[in-house]
């Protein structure tokens, strides 16, 4: 048992004995009690507080992951400006142009791959293909995703569109870039699939598996 926890236990039993106590000549055992108990209270407050602050470094943790994503989106930037390949999201609006966007149905919630997210509706220069954040202006609403996860609360699931073999996102964004950062391998999505029969395959760095 925490000192918290013992604070509290013996909390109920002083308040226990100072109801019960009888009070004579209006001092006594009782006072005894009463002057206890109000200091025993102010401990637990204080234990709580402390306690609070001492937890809740979620903070503090999430912006350091933030500066950790943006370094590592910079080294991954000047890796692939050296050499060759794809470290840009695929626009949904190229996609979409060549799709009958009234061909989709709904397959429901899924658990999807993080690695296979390669485009985004409006926010391709906020990530990279990896959906590290390339812009510092993102920190507040990252920090806040990030935040949550730390202190365990359930996040809303992303909405994605799956085009052939990869998805683009529609809602979601810092979700899925907070979670690649952390290592995952899978994110909860709300999954519209697009008919693909229109495009041409080929694969390409755009992972999608058709020529856009």
């Amino acid at each position: 048992m925490n000192r918290p926890e013992k604070l509290l236990r013996l909390n109920l039993i002083l308040e226990k004995y100072a109801s019960e106590w009888p009070i004579t000549g209006g001092d006594g055992p009782f006072i005894f009690w009463q002057v206890q108990l109000n200091a025993l209270k102010s401990d637990i407050a204080n234990d709580r507080v402390k306690l609070m602050y001492d937890n809740d470094d979620s903070r503090a943790k999430a912006r350091r992951d933030y500066h950790r994503a943006l370094r590592r989106a910079f080294w991954r930037k000047l890796r692939y400006k050296l050499g060759a390949g794809c470290n840009d999201l695929l626009p949904t609006s190229r996609v979409f142009k060549y799709l009958d966007l009234g061909k989709r149905r709904e397959l429901g919630l899924q658990d999807v791959p993080l690695d296979k997210i390669v485009g985004s509706t409006g926010r391709m220069h906020d990530f990279d293909l990896n959906f590290l954040p390339r812009r510092r202006e993102n920190d507040g609403r990252w920090v806040n995703v990030a935040r949550a996860r730390y202190r365990g609360s359930d996040l809303s699931p992303v909405v994605l569109y799956k085009v052939g073999d990869g998805y683009l996102v529609e809602d979601g964004n810092h979700r899925i870039s907070v979670a690649r950062t952390r290592g995952e391998e899978t994110i909860r999505a709300i999954v519209i699939e697009i008919d693909t029969s229109a495009l041409i395959p080929e694969p390409s760095c755009t992972r999608l598996g058709y020529k856009v």
